[in-house]
């Protein structure tokens, strides 16, 4: 019997996948990507020749002043290490769970703000939305908070149907 005449059951499929399977880190899909790379290299390039010419046109002007040659060794340093760089994509199973942990963990810190609107009253995600822009509380991730954050962070935190949600939390 070969390796693969046997038959996988689902949970083996998925451990596979998860180890098989990758993910860029770029922030964009693996189409955008391949460009995003050749792009950012170029701007950091044009960025480090950009120092260096004004770092030289300083030196030019005043030949003896050794601030423009710690500029120009900034700038040659700049130019050598680029502001983003290529990074292998990351197996599935290094980020699924980081992702569901961030989650777990923002929802969690924000579960007083959430039980504390509850008691209140404020129970409609949109209204959720505002109070917790008034009060500037930060999204997760940098993002502009939304609907569809808070019902990830009740549903995080318990709630079934968070459309349905009337303010009690365990």
């Amino acid at each position: 019997m070969n390796k693969s005449d046997r038959k996988r059951s689902p949970q083996e499929n998925k451990r596979l996948s998860y180890e098989r399977d990758c993910v860029n880190q770029y922030g964009e899909n693996d189409k955008a990507a391949r460009k995003a790379v050749r792009r950012f290299k170029a701007a950091s390039n044009r960025t480090g020749r950009r120092g260096v010419n004004q770092a030289l046109q300083g030196l030019e002007r005043a030949p003896d002043d050794v601030g423009h040659e710690t500029s120009l060794f900034e700038a040659e340093h700049l130019a050598l290490k680029p502001r983003k760089t290529k990074v292998p994509a990351t197996p599935l199973n290094e980020v699924v769970p980081y992702r569901t942990r961030v989650t777990v963990t923002w929802a969690s810190a924000l579960k007083p703000i959430f039980k504390e609107l509850g008691e209140v009253g404020v129970t409609s995600p949109h209204l959720i939305v505002m109070e917790l822009d008034r009060r500037r509380i930060i999204a997760p991730h940098g993002r502009p908070w939304t609907p569809w954050l808070v019902h990830q962070g009740l549903k995080s935190l318990g709630i079934k149907h968070p459309w349905e949600w009337n303010g009690q939390l365990d």
